[in-house]
């Protein structure tokens, strides 16, 4: 093995800094037992000579904001793939996009109408801390979207109001007249 003495390595640390930030250093003194130690004669109090601070700059790697060609969103989104478009994903945003018409008393925000560029689509899995109350059964869970909507959309509600509308539109004609008059005669 080498035996170095101590400004032999100061030198090698100072090569090294300047390769790593690749620019120029400015050579500091080396500081060894020789020019630290207490020579004969000299003030106790005497300081030894003030050496400048070396910075050492590593270069990054600069992250580039170009997802040209890329299957994934970055680094900043944690990877998010790209949208495989499905037809049945096209189908679920669409239905997603038009909530409002299936559930008119609950406002929620308008969807953009483009599909995202970047999306992933998942599965909702109940944790085991999770009450048993909370967690859906067997019978009602639904394989797609669409189904758990469907599901759950009143049918019976929907054809109600239909023929009310109906109704309402219907007034003032000849059938509507003719309808109320025999409304009458059955009572009477």
């Amino acid at each position: 093995m080498a035996i170095f003495a101590d400004n032999d390595i100061q030198k090698l640390l100072q090569q090294a800094e300047q390769r790593l930030s690749g620019g120029a250093i400015v050579p500091k003194q080396a500081s060894t037992a020789l020019t630290t130690a207490k020579q004969v004669g000299e003030d106790v109090n005497a300081l030894a000579p003030k050496q400048d601070k070396v910075e050492v700059r590593v270069p990054r790697a600069q992250i580039t904001s170009e997802r040209k060609g890329k299957n994934t969103a970055g680094p900043e989104w944690f990877d998010l793939p790209k949208t495989n478009l499905t037809p049945e994903f096209k189908r679920d945003w669409q239905l997603l996009r038009m909530r409002n018409v299936l559930d008119p008393k609950h406002q929620r925000k308008a969807l953009r109408s483009s599909v995202p560029e970047y999306s992933q689509v998942g599965r909702v899995i109940a944790g085991p801390t999770d009450p048993y109350s909370a967690r859906l059964g067997r019978r009602e869970k639904k394989k797609t979207l669409l189904e758990s909507v469907m599901s759950v959309h009143n049918d019976a509600k929907l054809e109600s109001k239909y023929y009310s509308i109906q109704d309402k539109k219907r007034e003032g004609r000849k059938a509507f007249y003719k309808s109320v008059v025999a409304k009458r005669r059955r009572k009477n």
